[in-house]
């Protein structure tokens, strides 16, 4: 299990690294981009302790597998994550921007959390919160030498990643 947990948070990190690669480009400041990365991993701890707690309410009253969760959850995100075509206006970077950047990325988070909802353990929120951190951070420094890239390629890792766990929770 604790494989999974770290292919997971690898995964979700993937997808806040492709996006701060793009973002880091509109902040100058390196204070700036610690606090940002500091954010992304605090909502990385906290959505899916929160989606586990919602999972877990609300299959307490629908009797599904957590198995069958997982697969259709995790395989929902990875796809979406290979698929998705993203547009991102860097023109500025709002107060906003500031702080729905970290929401945005660790939505991901709370949809594994609801389909761990059993798996309640300090290690999944704990790997999700470092992972994202240090990608986060690490993409926000490195987006202007690497902004000639396409940061998507990084995210479809992730998504196949994620498709990967999907085929091997229901198996």
């Amino acid at each position: 299990m604790y494989l999974i947990i770290l292919l997971l948070a690898l995964a979700v990190s993937m997808d806040a690294f492709s996006l701060s690669l793009i973002y880091g480009v509109m902040i100058n400041s390196k204070k700036k981009k610690f606090i940002l990365a500091i954010m992304v991993g605090i909502f990385h701890f906290f959505m899916p302790l929160l989606g586990n707690i919602v999972g877990t309410k609300i299959f307490t009253i629908i009797s599904l597998s957590n198995k069958i969760i997982a697969f259709f959850l995790f395989m929902i995100l990875g796809l979406n994550m290979v698929l998705e075509k993203e547009t991102v206006n860097v023109d500025k970077f709002s107060i906003k921007e500031f702080l729905i950047f970290p929401l945005a990325v660790s939505m991901d988070s709370f949809s594994i959390g609801i389909g761990l909802y059993k798996e309640n353990n300090m290690f999944l929120y704990n790997s999700f919160m470092i992972s994202s951190f240090i990608f986060t951070y690490i993409g926000l420094n490195l987006s202007n030498s690497l902004k000639k890239l396409y940061p998507e390629n990084i995210k479809k890792i992730g998504g196949i990643i994620f498709i990967l766990v999907a085929i091997f929770s229901i198996i």
